[in-house]
């Protein structure tokens, strides 16, 4: 490997491996898709299948090296588009992995072109991110983008080289219809949920301020429009005028020259919620953030799969979610008590002022991928 990779760690012990594959990422943002590949890659570097992960971009800030149990590479700056293919190339040539497996869109077409180029026969698996049908209803997507995005996706799923998971079974039909793919193309694997490392990072202290005399709720996600973090505040500016204490910590990145940015500072200082509004931007350690919260609102416009709600129920808490994705319903038990229609403002502030009449849900009939199970699909297109 020469100086144009950083390698975290890396094993010369080859002897035994049936197979090799390399994880592509993005740069390690952070959010629910970033710690879902890390599950998955922990998953497979404790089997005999030879790993490694490969970032197309230098990690964000947030990265956390001691959090991956295999080798993890990425360059030292930030590439143009030529220099990540090129990068990618480089890389898929000298590892020559029988498996690519990314979780974005971004990432995926980058991955294609590098490996046309490399002749390998190498396969490819694309786990959807989202829910295509809804994600091309994103008002914020400009037009030719989404256009675009649409016409590459087409074009690619149809590769036979490449291999689609979906997160859920309502996700591998919208997937289906809405880019006309052979539904035998797509796999169904659930997000994993590894509950030994939640409850263990959770034992840690929370870092947001919580007011034991008000009701604490939790916004866990990136500032952006997909995310529905205006819909929860036009709820609680009903909430306040009800006479409700309570306190909205925003945990998640956001960027003070995003337009939507600006715009949930507008409505903050407009519904006088400066006092009852924190926001703490991203922070390491969320498990902590979840266990000290009292209620967690999830208010998205649209999602692939929330891995945070399963989450949330490992700590049996009270949670209000939109119906941002068509799985919701199973995940919290198809109870109506927990589900409010993206856009219905006077619901979602009804079941926040009314959050003692909640009850914690449970598990509905949505497994986490177990980590046998996973190994075994991967083996099964060696």
């Amino acid at each position: 490997m020469d100086d144009y990779f950083h390698n975290k760690s890396e094993s010369d012990n080859t002897a035994n491996i049936e197979m090799k594959i390399v994880f592509v990422e993005n740069g390690f943002l952070p959010g629910g898709a970033q710690n879902v590949l890390r599950q998955f890659f922990n998953m497979v570097s404790v089997s005999d299948i030879k790993t490694s992960i490969l970032s197309l971009r230098p990690p964000h800030r947030s990265f956390d090296e001691s959090n991956y149990s295999g080798v993890v590479c990425y360059p030292e700056k930030r590439l143009g588009k030529f220099s990540e293919i090129l990068y990618a190339y480089k890389y898929f040539n000298s590892e020559k992995p029988d498996v690519l497996f990314c979780t974005s869109s971004n990432v995926f077409w980058v991955v294609y072109i590098s490996l046309f180029f490399t002749k390998l026969n190498t396969k490819i698996f694309f786990r959807y991110p989202t829910t295509p049908s809804l994600e091309m209803k994103d008002k914020n997507m400009p037009k030719m983008f989404g256009l675009l995005l649409k016409c590459t996706n087409f074009i690619l799923l149809k590769s036979k080289r490449v291999r689609l998971i979906a997160q859920t079974e309502e996700i591998a039909r919208d997937i289906a219809s809405y880019y006309k793919v052979d539904a035998r193309k797509i796999d169904v694997i659930h997000n994993p949920i590894d509950t030994d490392y939640i409850l263990e990072k959770s034992c840690a202290e929370s870092k947001i301020i919580i007011d034991k005399t008000a009701l604490n709720i939790l916004f866990l996600g990136r500032v952006r429009y997909a995310k529905g973090l205006d819909f929860l505040l036009h709820a609680l500016e009903l909430a306040n005028g009800s006479g409700l204490k309570f306190v909205l910590h925003v945990v998640g990145d956001f960027d003070v020259s995003d337009p939507y940015y600006k715009m949930c500072i507008e409505l903050i200082d407009k519904y006088k919620l400066r006092d009852s509004v924190v926001l703490y931007g991203h922070l390491e350690n969320p498990f902590a953030e979840i266990k000290a919260c009292d209620l967690f609102v999830l208010p998205s416009r649209r999602e692939g799969l929330p891995n945070v709600l399963l989450e949330c129920l490992l700590f049996g808490k009270k949670i209000v979610s939109t119906n941002c994705v068509p799985v919701i319903e199973r995940i919290l038990s198809c109870n109506p008590d927990y589900i409010v229609e993206f856009g219905d403002i006077g619901s979602l502030s009804s079941k926040i002022i009314n959050h003692r009449a909640l009850s914690s849900p449970k598990f509905g009939n949505y497994k986490p991928v177990q980590p046998e199970e996973f190994i075994r699909f991967l083996k099964g297109f060696q």
